[in-house]
């Protein structure tokens, strides 16, 4: 199955609008960026400023796609290493054949199925009343593939919903592992640290899978072995989920947003994907990655082209996205030790990479 997503361009007076395509394209920015509430952030031409509200694009407004990247590889930090984050005591899973560099940024060997609340999934209070789609969530799960699974919930950013992120659900769920694809409760009202209740509620959803009568997925899942990623806010939502959730095995970051420095109580292995043409998010990640604990297993990958859409579909920056952000699951999720020579490759077209594996 072919994975799905894209990247959305920019609306002219009044917001943002997603499209969902097979390549790394979007549109650009329009004179007025995003509209939104007041106080909030304030982007275009500058950083952004601003807690929990609307934004106000500047002259530059956000630009769609993750675009071509130029330029050479940055120079790579490497840490004191981490421990695996809490996970390093679970049995390893090793499945299917020797991971190669082309099979971890390619969709893998299981077929694809969706769980959908029409289907039973819960509908929790936290997440997924954002209108516009069918339902709040979609559960992706591998059909063929060895159980039991370990799964990972998902959030996009500001003004958008889970279509922004559907590459991510089949492309994981491939490789086997369970995904599910979440909408805020509001695309544009849910901060950080709305979006981050969410992430919390939605793991009760996805490991009340594991008992619901009727699932494809009941008693197939690990509770123990849970991951949490985010995209802009979303991205913020899932520093601050890390922070709060001690039991968690992994997060992701995507060019997250937030306002302060989360991660001190960070348990979670930690993997942050930013990039240095982020006209919203550039530099946020870096004191996040500096917060978390030393003895946590961390990485953090800035790519030198790209936008603040990089990390959108595990197909952008020529597969990079999903060649890290599969080898740190498998490594600190299922326990792959397979995976571990991606993570310590070198990525290419990047102004920096530090990692404390």
């Amino acid at each position: 199955m072919g994975t799905t997503g894209g990247v959305g361009g920019v609306g002219g007076s009044g917001g943002m609008t997603g499209g969902v395509g097979g390549t790394p394209s979007g549109g650009s920015g329009g004179a007025a960026g995003m509209t939104g509430g007041s106080g909030g952030m304030t982007g275009g031409s500058g950083g952004m400023t601003g807690g929990v509200g609307g934004v106000t694009g500047g002259s530059g407004g956000m630009s769609g796609g993750s675009g071509g990247m130029s330029g050479g590889s940055g120079g790579t930090d490497s840490d004191a290493g981490g421990t695996g984050g809490g996970g390093g005591d679970l049995e390893p899973w090793k499945r299917g054949e020797d991971p190669t560099a082309a099979s971890v940024m390619a969709n893998g060997p299981y077929t694809v199925a969706e769980i959908t609340e029409a289907d039973g999934l819960r509908n929790g209070d936290a997440y997924g009343d954002a209108g516009g789609l069918s339902g709040g969530a979609t559960v992706y799960y591998p059909t063929d593939a060895d159980a039991p699974f370990g799964a990972v919930v998902i959030v996009p950013g500001w003004q958008y919903q889970r279509t922004e992120m559907a590459g991510w659900g089949p492309f994981l769920a491939s490789h086997g592992i369970v995904v599910m694809n979440i909408d805020p409760n509001s695309v544009s009202a849910d901060d950080p640290a709305l979006r981050s209740l969410g992430l919390i509620d939605a793991l009760v959803s996805i490991k009340g899978e594991n008992t619901r009568s009727g699932s494809p997925l009941m008693g197939k899942l690990d509770e123990e072995r849970m991951g949490v990623m985010g995209w802009s806010m979303g991205g913020g939502g899932t520093w601050l989920t890390a922070d709060e959730d001690p039991g968690l095995k992994t997060a992701i970051s995507l060019c997250g947003w937030i306002i302060g420095v989360p991660g001190s109580t960070t348990k979670a292995a930690s993997l942050q994907i930013a990039s240095l043409g982020d006209p919203l998010a550039n530099g946020m990640s870096q004191p996040v990655y500096d917060a978390i604990p030393a003895g946590v297993s961390k990485m953090l990958i800035e790519f030198e082209g790209g936008d603040h859409y990089i990390g959108n579909d595990p197909s952008f920056a020529s597969g990079q996205i999903g060649k890290y952000g599969l080898s740190w699951i498998k490594v600190y999720l299922e326990g792959d030790d397979r995976y571990m020579q991606f993570l310590e490759s070198e990525p290419t077209n990047t102004t920096e990479v530090r990692r404390a594996l």
